[in-house]
């Protein structure tokens, strides 16, 4: 039987150094670069999605550590405020893909939460684009895939110490459930996704 693997991993901010943030150097930025194609190496998925990216650029240069075994690079089109993105890297061709940018409006098309001003809202979008890309491990076995960077605090309600919060896995299903309506039973679909955790 053939078989298809499939990494997620979040890259923690991966700029080339700027001075403002980490990595601080180039030296910095090159072991970072070191650790992360170590782990991929040894693992060997044949598709890596993955949250964070910050600059084509620096997943370019992360790519180039793969020793050429992930020719096949997609990004978002859409980051957020601080400028991270989701992306692939795959063996295997990315036959077609496509930036998800709002809740699908036959599932579940808004959200509730609270804005700056602790009033409730509701939320038609995630702060942080998704990707699907579509890959055939075998010609007649087509599978999409999506990788999302779920915000924690994406769904807060007030809790009993003031603070706004909700438990931990609702705070990551909930936009999981968002983007449900992009999975059909004739199909075959991975969600890839880490969370942001913030005290």
């Amino acid at each position: 039987m053939t078989t298809f693997t499939v990494m997620t991993w979040n890259l923690e901010n991966l700029f080339r150094p700027s001075g403002a943030s980490e990595p601080r150097n180039l030296e910095e930025f090159d072991q970072k670069l070191e650790n992360l194609a170590t782990g991929i190496l040894q693992i060997d998925p044949d598709v890596l999605a993955v949250q964070e990216v910050g600059s084509r650029d620096a997943f370019a240069d992360l790519q180039d550590k793969l020793e050429g075994r992930y020719a096949h690079l997609q990004l978002s089109s859409q980051p957020d405020a601080r400028g991270i993105r989701v992306g692939f890297l795959s063996k295997l061709p990315i036959e077609n893909s496509e930036d998800i940018v709002a809740f699908p409006s036959s599932g579940l098309p808004s959200v509730p939460g609270i804005d700056p001003a602790g009033n409730l809202d509701e939320t038609t979008r995630p702060s942080r684009g998704a990707l699907r890309i579509l890959v055939k491990p075998k010609p007649d076995f087509p599978v999409h895939l999506i990788t999302a960077h779920l915000k924690s605090k994406l769904l807060s309600f007030p809790s009993p110490s003031g603070q706004p919060g909700l438990p931990p896995m609702m705070k990551m299903s909930a936009p999981g459930l968002a983007v449900l309506p992009y999975f059909s039973v004739r199909r075959r679909w991975l969600l890839c996704a880490s969370r942001q955790q913030r005290s």
